[in-house]
């Protein structure tokens, strides 16, 4: 029998506040009770069971672990060794081909290049089911394409562009260099293929787009061939430079002809005027006056002869002034001399040639308007032309662009490289025969862990299923700080000692407390061996033993069996006393609980006594302090690691009570 005792529990006393001592405090009897109350504290531990009971089932049956351990390993193994097949392992490096960038047929734009696959892409083609599926039929090894894709990985080296395809062979050593050389030329038939069809797509869809640009050259032809039969324009510029030639030559022969013509008018005017003066009515007045004159010679003014010349003379003026007053005079009028028939037949020439510049003034005027209506036309004409112009160039480049990449995409439509190129091959020198252990280790290590974890379950569900509990459990039961436990298979009057002395004597001593023992928790059995230890422990004290008011008599004492105490249902003395119960009081009863305080909780480590319907939490109700703490009655475990787990409990129990009594173990 161990017994260890809280080194503070050096008086009665002094009392003691979650753990520590505090001398200003001193007996619990002799302290106002509702202080007292308010330095306790409720045992709470956060789980509803005790991990070290279930860990001690767990261990002391350990040889029962060890059995399912070595059972279900053992059947792993033989699993791993039926599904065991002899594999023979052989790897071929391909290295990444980089796409075509040379084939281009113009000089204008990118050329076409097939899509450039990235790294999990191009591991991802490795492993496609038609490579797989035709290497299987061409191999005819037996396998068919789903058993096929399970004997085969692929991995890439991690900072290059070389890549592994392994092929485990259930068949023979040459059975994997026959499949990996049919293997890796499939999956290189396989990204030509990828290549090739997507060449084909684009290589339709530039034909589209070729023909749509055939279709809109020859419309902007059409159009470019009837504008320029409407405008008569060659899209030239010497046309142009013709049209503002002729303007010219035509401005300047129209120049030359109106000067022709001002000439020729001017001439007229003064031959016309030299006409006039050779007038026959002058001519007669000459004649007369010179006749006057040679007359005058000879004859006075007097004269006959004189005065009859006179007088023609002075006819021939009036009728002159009357020919210049009355307006134009034909100047066929003029004619009859000499003079007058050459001037008549000079005027009759410069008509003929005024009407002849006068009808080219009129022409060139009418050539030069049309001329310059032309060129005043041209700017309009050239834009548009040349806005066509430009349509048809950009047109043509663009067809020309197309074409250069549609006959690209027909060379690797008709032929493509590839995403791969075998980097070395396979040799059978380099076949690995895979062991045959592999799988039953695998396996017995599985089935051994399953087999671990089997084990534990089926004794945790045992342990659960004991009826046995611990001091923890008893404290989690009745949510009360643990004070001292006692073992019914095991009987020492230590605890009870203790037990006794430390916090019983003082309060029967003053008698001035009242003490309560809720048993609701506990069984007969033990129950009776408290008290009987209890009195026993009192007697060895020398003290008075105290008085059991039974508030809830049921028959604890039953046959030959005696109360060790004096034993009553009723309190009729004032003798030392402490009341009993297992279950709420009736109402007289539960008026003499009112001066109680400090109470205490008997509890049996039995699930089948933890778990009754009766709950000290009752009495709180009736307005009494918490519980000081419980009294355990648990067995003493007979294996040595049942009884550390229990040690466990009752040092975890211990820290979790903060009980301000001292408290003390004994196992």
């Amino acid at each position: 029998m161990n017994s260890t005792t809280n080194p503070e529990s050096q008086t009665s006393t002094e009392a003691w506040v979650d753990g520590q001592f505090d001398p200003s405090q001193r007996s619990r009897t002799g302290t106002d009770p509702q202080a007292a109350a308010a330095s306790r504290k409720t045992f709470k531990f956060p789980l509803p069971f005790d991990p070290f009971r279930l860990l001690s089932g767990i261990f002391s049956r350990w040889p029962f672990i060890l059995l399912c351990v070595i059972v279900a390993a053992f059947a792993g193994a033989s699993v791993g060794r039926l599904l065991s097949r002899p594999s023979f392992s052989l790897s071929v490096s391909l290295l990444k081909r980089k796409v075509p960038q040379s084939m281009q047929t113009g000089e204008v734009g990118q050329a076409y290049r097939p899509a450039d696959l990235n790294d999990p892409t191009l591991l991802a083609t490795l492993l496609a089911v038609e490579p797989l599926e035709n290497a299987a039929h061409r191999t005819n090894n037996g396998l068919d394409a789903s058993t096929a894709r399970r004997c085969v990985d692929a991995a890439q080296q991690k900072g290059t562009d070389i890549y592994f395809i392994t092929y485990h062979s259930p068949v023979s050593a040459e059975d994997a260099v026959e499949f990996l050389q049919i293997w890796a030329e499939e999956i290189n038939n396989y990204t030509k293929r990828l290549q090739q069809s997507d060449a084909i797509g684009v290589r339709d869809i530039l034909k589209t787009e070729v023909t749509d640009l055939d279709k809109q050259l020859d419309s902007i032809n059409r159009q470019i061939l009837d504008f320029s039969r409407d405008k008569q324009f060659l899209g030239t510029q010497s046309q142009v430079l013709a049209a503002l030639n002729q303007l010219g030559q035509v401005t300047l022969e129209l120049e030359n002809a109106k000067s022709a013509l001002a000439a020729k008018e001017s001439q007229i005017k003064s031959i016309t005027e030299e006409i006039q003066r050779q007038s026959p009515i002058e001519s007669q007045i000459k004649i007369a006056r010179e006749e006057v004159s040679n007359l005058r010679s000879t004859y006075t003014d007097e004269n006959p002869l004189v005065k009859a010349k006179l007088q023609a003379i002075e006819y021939l003026e009036e009728n002159l002034k009357k020919t210049k007053s009355s307006g134009p005079v034909e100047i066929e009028s003029y004619t009859g001399t000499p003079i007058g028939n050459q001037l008549y037949l000079d005027i009759l020439s410069c008509r003929n040639e005024r009407n002849e510049f006068a009808g080219k003034v009129e022409t060139y005027t009418r050539l030069r308007d049309t001329v310059q209506k032309r060129v005043d036309e041209f700017p309009a004409i050239v834009s548009r032309y040349e806005e066509l112009q430009k349509l048809r160039e950009g047109l043509l480049n663009s067809r020309s662009l197309l074409n250069n990449r549609l006959k690209e995409t027909e060379i690797f439509a008709s032929g493509s490289p590839g995403y791969w190129q075998v980097f070395q091959g396979p040799n059978i020198r380099d076949v690995t025969a895979d062991s045959m252990m592999k799988k039953p280790v695998l396996l017995g290590v599985v089935g051994g862990l399953f087999g671990l974890f089997s084990g534990v379950v089926l004794i945790l569900v045992v342990t659960s299923r004991s009826k046995s509990r611990s001091v923890l459990e008893c404290c989690t039961a009745c949510q009360a700080p643990f004070l001292v436990r006692f073992s019914p298979n095991r009987l020492t009057d230590q605890p009870f000692d203790e037990l006794w002395t430390q916090c019983l004597a003082d309060a029967f001593a003053q008698r001035d407390g009242r003490l309560l023992f809720w048993s609701g928790f506990a069984a007969a059995s033990d129950e009776r061996i408290f008290w009987t230890q209890l009195a026993d422990a009192a007697r060895r004290d020398g003290g008075t033993v105290p008085t059991v008011v039974d508030l809830t008599p049921d028959g604890l004492w039953t046959g030959d069996e005696l109360p060790p105490v004096t034993w009553t249902s009723e309190e009729g003395s004032t003798a030392p006393h402490v009341y009993r119960a297992t279950k709420l009081p009736p109402a007289s009863g539960r008026n003499l609980l009112k001066d109680t305080t400090e109470w205490f909780c008997l509890a049996s480590g039995h699930s089948d006594h933890l778990k009754r319907a009766g709950s000290p939490r009752e009495l709180l109700s009736l307005g009494l302090p918490p519980c000081t703490g419980v009294v355990a009655a648990v067995d003493s475990p007979k294996s040595l690691v049942r009884r550390a787990a229990d040690s466990l409990s009752v040092l975890v129990a211990r820290h979790f009570s903060r009980s301000p009594i001292p408290v003390s173990t004994h196992d």
